[in-house]
């Protein structure tokens, strides 16, 4: 995590940093953690637009289960994926 931090300090604005830090924090069960992370990097990626993220956000959601999220999360990829 320690690195993480680092990583996140040295680039802020790097979409897969917070991705990956996100994903770490998963891996954690720190779920509120990986969201916030996650959701940092949907709004930081450009063109293309990679789902991981959003892959990423609906597993967490089923997870905790809000399935309602995970739902819609998995239905924006599909919008995603018809572009």
């Amino acid at each position: 995590l320690e690195q993480f931090g680092r990583m996140t300090a040295r680039k802020p604005d790097n979409w897969l940093v917070w991705s990956s830090y996100g994903d770490e924090m998963a891996k954690l069960c720190r779920y509120e953690e990986a969201l916030a992370s996650h959701r940092r990097a949907m709004a930081l990626r450009t063109p293309p637009r990679y789902v991981d993220c959003e892959e990423s956000v609906a597993q967490i959601c089923e997870i905790m289960g809000d399935f309602e999220t995970a739902i819609r999360t998995i239905y924006d990829i599909f919008v995603v994926s018809q572009l």
